[in-house]
């Protein structure tokens, strides 16, 4: 189980500010770059899925704690 260790935010620059996130898809032309950040972890999820973040955002208040 992962826990959320700061909100879920996008990032701006083609490759991700965070160097040492672990990427997942493709950064290519218009995609959404969300980040997600864990007690252990940072993920850089590249997306083309318009309103990404709002859903994983929408998706952590819903689970249990």
């Amino acid at each position: 189980m992962y826990v959320l260790y700061s909100p879920v935010s996008e990032d701006k620059t083609y490759a991700g500010e965070e160097k040492r996130a672990i990427r997942l898809g493709f950064p290519y032309g218009h995609t959404d770059r969300v980040v997600i950040k864990t007690r252990s972890e940072t993920y850089l999820l590249y997306t083309s899925n318009g309103g990404m973040k709002d859903k994983i955002e929408t998706l952590m208040k819903q689970a249990p704690v």
